[in-house]
């Protein structure tokens, strides 16, 4: 319970470490590593008497008629300040026969938990920056060893975190596409522009395929030469193309009013189960990526720039003939390997036409490559790196929260559960310690440390505790 004596001999106790601090032979940087630690343990101490007078006062106000309460547990969370020992009232639900910790569903803790939600969610947020162990390293050093942080845990809040996402999303899909309902997308736009594309990643034993999807409302400037997409919404995962497309158009489906959308543009690589996605959006129009057109052009005609510039010129012009004309005198002269890519190129084009020369008023695509290795590939295809089904899945969807802000939502822990009787009470008891020590702090101080005058008074230590004690009043 938080009490003028308790804070009294705690606050004491931390003035006599930080004098001990400051005199030792050590670094200003290894001055700053312990203080830090020393302020966690004060923090964590205040903290952990602050819920026990909540607890208290939740079983003050608990129905005894409901609430029977058998006993006191302790419970210890890691933070990123150290161990958090919490110290709580166990009851039994009258009514359901189960049991109940009041204060862990007053403060929103999930059972069975040992990080904080503090904790674990820089856990999430290093692991979408860099490989699990160095993200442990660096959570060590960022909170001075007072997170006890392995590779594992990293991956294990990681994990946890992308497995709710996907569920989410599974649930979001399920409603529309088995349960029927149609989702309340209020913002309207007249244009939607939808892209994918696939990521291979190294698995264990065969590749691991990720699908990425990004849908927008088109391209914004944001400085000298640079362009950001307006509105994105991020979808990605292990799965096949029909629950791709399910997931995406369900969930873009809550952000936009898709009946109100007059052109939507799909672009891909030519993929068949891009094109699939023809069948959630209305009045769609696919669109070839321009990255992997000019991939295919360049693979197939390079050297000949002459050649090169006929068929691209044939192309913008939506010259069908013009393409093969120009292709078939390439054809001439070629052997082997460069013939064959010829002849793969005109069945690809042949096959991309109409993707290819879609009306010239549509808008220009070709966000996806960018948004693949910004969200993905920069973390994903390390040297090194081999991924499971599931381990590529998660993370991948936990890369996409990490863009997309409104996927946050069902990470985002809930507020507090206190009623305000003890939110009160909490803030009275505070104010009391508060006004105890504000009333004399220099008298307080000189009553209250008899080091000052017994036999280690001519120490360093004990001389910073004696200029702590001589508090002059503020000057206005």
């Amino acid at each position: 319970m938080l009490s003028i004596h308790a804070v009294r001999e705690l606050f004491l106790q931390t003035l006599r470490e930080l004098a001990e601090l400051v005199t030792e032979d050590r670094s200003f940087g290894e001055l700053e590593e312990a203080v830090q630690r020393l302020s966690g343990r004060l923090t964590l101490r205040l903290l952990e008497w602050v819920l026990a007078g909540i607890d208290e006062r939740l079983m003050q106000e608990r129905d005894p008629s409901r609430y029977e309460c058998l006993d006191t547990r302790e419970r210890v969370l890691d933070t990123p300040l150290g161990e958090l020992q919490v110290k709580r009232r166990y009851y039994r639900d009258r009514a359901t026969g189960q049991g109940v910790f009041l204060l862990d569903e007053a403060l929103g803790l999930e059972s069975r938990r040992r990080l904080s939600p503090r904790l674990e969610a820089l856990c999430r947020r290093l692991a979408t920056e860099m490989p699990y162990h160095r993200a442990a390293a660096v959570l060590r050093e960022l909170t001075a060893g007072q997170a006890p942080a392995r590779a594992m845990t990293v991956w294990r809040a990681s994990q946890r975190a992308g497995r709710r996402l996907k569920e989410a999303a599974e649930r979001l899909r399920r409603s529309v596409f088995v349960e029927g309902q149609v989702p309340e997308g209020r913002r309207r736009s007249a244009q939607l522009h939808a892209e994918a594309d696939e990521v291979y990643l190294r698995g264990r034993g065969q590749p691991v395929v990720l699908k990425l999807g990004v849908a927008y409302e088109g391209k914004q400037a944001v400085g000298s030469n640079r362009q950001a997409l307006r509105e994105r919404r991020v979808v990605a995962g292990v799965m096949p193309g029909t629950a791709f497309w399910e997931q995406a158009s369900a969930y873009w489906g809550t952000h936009w009013d898709l009946s109100a959308v007059q052109a939507c543009y799909l672009g891909g690589d030519g993929a068949h189960w891009v094109k699939q996605g023809l069948q959630y959006f209305p009045r769609a129009c696919y669109r070839l990526d321009p990255f992997h057109l000019r991939r295919a052009l360049r693979e197939a005609l390079s050297p000949s720039e002459e050649t090169y510039a006929q068929v691209c010129r044939a192309i913008e012009a939506g010259d069908w003939a013009g393409v093969e004309s120009a292709l078939r005198q390439a054809l001439r002269g070629r052997r082997g390997p460069a013939r064959e890519r010829l002849l793969r190129l005109r069945g690809y084009l042949r096959e991309h036409w109409d993707g290819i020369v879609a009306s010239g008023e549509a808008p220009r695509l070709g966000a996806i490559e960018a948004e693949v290795f910004h969200v993905l590939a920069r973390r994903m295809k390390r040297h090194g790196a081999r991924w499971s089904e599931r381990g590529a899945d998660h993370l991948a969807r936990l890369l996409s929260e990490r863009v997309d802000p409104h996927w946050r939502a069902v990470l985002g822990g809930r507020p507090l559960q206190i009623s305000p009787g003890v939110r009160q009470a909490t803030r009275q008891a505070v104010q009391r310690v508060m006004r105890q020590l504000e009333e004399d702090p220099a008298r307080w101080l000189r009553a209250r440390i008899p080091a000052l005058t017994g036999p280690h008074a001519t120490k360093p230590w004990v001389q910073v505790l004696r200029d702590l004690a001589h508090v002059h009043a503020p000057v206005a």
